[in-house]
């Protein structure tokens, strides 16, 4: 059981940061933002691509394309170059992205309630 933490203090027990990234430079910006936020909370970061369905038509599974996995292999290595020492996470994820980021971000973290 976690010690008592005082009023508004983080108990550390699953500490997330969530960012979506979809290639613009505006994304990038949220993610060194994202990077930094991880650094001080010292928490894991959790980078978000939402990919467009693409068939693929031999067995009609849906599947990314080359440039959905391009866009969130640059977004971890920049986060890696940022930060090489928090734990990133990177996932390729079914559209809409709003829902993804959402259920990523549900339970980030606890605080104490005194």
């Amino acid at each position: 059981m976690p010690s008592p933490q005082g009023p508004g203090e983080q108990i550390k027990e699953h500490s997330r940061i969530v960012v979506g990234v979809d290639g613009s430079e505006e994304s990038f910006r949220a993610l060194d933002w994202a990077v930094g936020e991880a650094q001080v909370r010292d928490s894991e970061l959790n980078i978000l691509h939402a990919y467009l369905f693409r068939t693929v038509v031999e067995d009609k599974t849906p599947q990314p394309f080359r440039k959905d996995r391009d866009v969130l292999e640059e977004a971890l290595e920049r986060a890696a170059k940022l930060a090489p020492e928090i734990r990133t996470v990177g996932t390729l994820t079914e559209p809409p992205a709003r829902d993804a980021l959402v259920a990523a971000s549900l339970v980030v973290s606890r605080f104490s309630a005194r």
